[in-house]
């Protein structure tokens, strides 16, 4: 079916808008190698860049971190990544990327610091899903997909016990190494 304007055209049909956020997550453990930053949200996109592989101090690895700005369909716009030298290394962190870029939601990790992953991004939204007080490392919800975000606010889906919950949260850490205020 075509939609036509005022003047009797065929209305172009028009792109989701990309949704606006503030948040900031590393690049998983095992992402592809040599994964492309896309110029646009879609793997259809050139590549404008690639993350840059993980890194090690001899003891531990680190990952990549990069901004997020934005998010359309599963996709995430990203304004830098970073290579943050943990471990006692005497500098600061390395910008690898930086401008406008896309990234899967697939690939990307943060901590969910709430035991509420809610229905939608807002405090008095309905819970979505509970976890429970967990009494070993293996009981710990783990976020392995993002789906979008709105503001400080991320959808993300994980692994907790058998289950496969999904919910926004504003009550993230993006560090790798410790634990946020």
């Amino acid at each position: 079916m075509l939609i036509e304007t005022c003047a009797g055209k065929d209305a172009e049909a028009q792109p989701p808008e990309t949704a606006v956020c503030d948040l900031a997550a590393w690049v998983m453990k095992g992402a592809p190698a040599d994964l492309p930053v896309r110029s646009g949200p879609g793997p259809d996109y050139p590549a404008v860049a690639t993350v840059p592989r993980p890194y090690t101090d001899g003891e531990e690895i680190y990952f990549p971190e990069v901004t997020i700005t934005g998010s359309r369909d599963g996709w995430f716009r990203i304004s830098q990544i970073t290579t943050d030298l943990y471990g006692g290394w005497p500098t600061d962190a390395i910008v690898t990327f930086s401008g406008e870029g896309w990234l899967p939601g697939n690939v990307l990790r943060l901590w969910v610091e709430s035991r509420f992953l809610l229905s939608r991004p807002s405090d008095d939204a309905p819970v979505a899903f509970t976890v429970s007080t967990a009494s070993s490392r293996s009981d710990y919800f783990q976020v392995d997909t993002f789906h979008a975000c709105d503001g400080l606010w991320v959808e993300v889906e994980g692994r907790y016990l058998d289950q496969r919950p999904r919910g926004w949260t504003h009550d993230v850490c993006a560090s790798q190494v410790t634990t946020c205020p």
